[in-house]
């Protein structure tokens, strides 16, 4: 995904749903297996709005399930990050060039696992091991300009 920087003044992000195209998909290759067929995914963008991704972000923050009024108290602390370097008036997500000067703001990683296996257990181990494995040791590394400070692993 490529995230834009505009120029300009603009009304604070409040409420406009926004627009975040896929740039790239990259397919996993599967094993041969008569049950498994690998392709790529084929949703190619997100739509979002402010609430639902301050909510996300608050939840990235947390490996573990968060007390409600902890959060709320989350969620509030990312909408001051993001909504002043997003305006409310366009269709398609970007930051504006207030964020290019803005040392608060952080890259979230995320990993996609599958399984096979027919157990809660099982399927649980999968997503643990790939955050473990996969997002862990690249927390607090610098990606471009910013530091990668959240992650999540979603399973399927």
């Amino acid at each position: 995904m490529t995230i834009e920087f505009l120029r300009g003044p603009a009304t604070m992000w409040k409420a406009k749903q926004k627009q975040l195209a896929v740039e790239q998909i990259n397919g996993h290759n599967a094993k041969p297996h008569p049950l498994i067929i690998g392709r790529a995914p084929e949703n190619t963008e997100m739509l979002f709005t402010p609430a639902e991704l301050y909510g996300a972000m608050a939840q990235c923050s947390s490996r573990a399930k968060m007390d409600q009024r902890a959060a709320r108290a989350q969620v509030q602390m990312c909408r001051h990050l993001i909504a002043r370097h997003v305006d409310d008036k366009n269709d398609r997500f970007a930051l504006l060039g207030t964020a290019r000067r803005s040392e608060d703001l952080f890259v979230a990683l995320a990993e996609s696992k599958a399984t096979k296996g027919a157990s809660r257990a099982a399927f649980t181990k999968t997503i643990r091991d790939g955050y473990k494995e996969q997002v862990e040791p690249y927390l607090r590394r610098k990606i471009g300009s910013w530091v990668a400070s959240h992650g999540y692993a979603v399973g399927s």
